[in-house]
């Protein structure tokens, strides 16, 4: 199944110009079947190592962490 989020109200804060490289996207879902949880979905091509990095460094964001080093 394909999802379209835009009727879920996420926005990202980004200039007029900017582009999007890769996105990784965390879904909380629940079936019929299970119990809640949670599902990964990233752009084409996006590797592990990148895909890591991208999580850990969103982990500080929210952190309030300065994830530039």
């Amino acid at each position: 199944m394909n999802l379209d989020l835009a009727g879920y109200g996420i926005e990202a804060d980004i200039k007029d110009g900017d582009l999007i490289l890769d996105a990784v996207v965390l879904l909380r879902v629940q079936s019929d079947e299970s119990s809640p949880m949670l599902v990964i979905a990233t752009t084409p091509g996006l590797d592990w190592m990148l895909q890591v990095g991208m999580v850990e460094t969103a982990r500080d964001i929210m952190r309030g962490a300065d994830s530039e080093g």
